[in-house]
């Protein structure tokens, strides 16, 4: 790794940190002002351990950190499988998508140029259309399990108890991620959905029910992944075959 990637890792992890505090900062605070006023005779309260306050990190950082990892040599190399996880449309253009280059104004210099990042204004968001996809780390395949809301519910429930303690999988969150997933694939006002992504980007998407049993749609899965990675490996062939030669 070159010294200016160090030293942009550094900085990056160092902003990473930072913001993290201030956010534990801010969630320890707001529980301090919301509980009720201590009676006389009471023992004090235990300050709050600011290091065990949950906080949620922001997406621009899980975006920079997800893309960082599919880009090191174990997922370049071996693959990768992300699960439940761009969660909507938006997710998938900041981590797949990326800048489009530009030819320089000089007519004599035919190289490209990587434009730089506008930075937005707060509410606003980003225009993605001189984006393309990024090849370097774009997933060739995709598999979308359907089911209704209760049928999900009802998958979980059936879930030994120690598979499911300290997870989200309880009637309160499940409900809540539910919601939040319908309203950013499903919704007919919302934005499109991540399978549309996908399908925009010429990836073949394969949906299976959750009704299906699980060595059958293991299978299917198996043959769906092994036929979309032939075609990719032909496709290479194909074009390295037919790629002009010099001498």
């Amino acid at each position: 790794m070159e010294e200016e990637e160090v030293d942009a890792e550094d900085e990056f992890q160092g902003k990473v940190r930072e913001k993290i505090e201030e956010l534990r900062e801010e969630a320890a605070t707001k529980i301090e002002e919301a509980r009720p006023e201590p009676e006389e005779d009471a023992d004090e309260e235990e300050p709050i351990d600011r290091k065990t306050v949950k906080i949620r990190i922001p997406d621009e950082f899980l975006y920079k950190l997800l893309c960082d990892k599919l880009r090191e040599n174990a997922c370049r190399n071996r693959g990768y499988v992300l699960d439940g996880y761009p969660r909507c449309f938006k997710d998938a253009q900041y981590c797949f998508l990326k800048k489009s280059k530009k030819v320089k104004e000089n007519p004599e210099d035919d190289s490209e140029e990587e434009e730089e990042e506008e930075e937005l204004e707060e509410g606003q968001e980003k225009d993605f259309s001189n984006y393309e996809k990024n090849t370097e780390i774009f997933p060739k395949s995709c598999i979308l399990m359907t089911g209704s809301d209760s049928a999900l519910v009802d998958r979980v429930k059936e879930l030994p108890e120690e598979a499911i303690e300290g997870t989200h999988y309880n009637f309160a969150d499940m409900t809540r991620r539910l919601k939040g997933y319908r309203t950013s694939n499903n919704s007919q006002v919302a934005e499109p959905s991540v399978q549309m992504f996908f399908e925009k980007q010429t990836v073949q998407v394969f949906s299976e029910k959750i009704t299906t049993p699980v060595c059958d749609a293991l299978d299917s899965f198996k043959i769906y992944i092994e036929r979309v990675s032939y075609l990719n490996l032909s496709l290479t062939v194909m074009c390295r075959t037919n790629a002009p030669t010099t001498t």
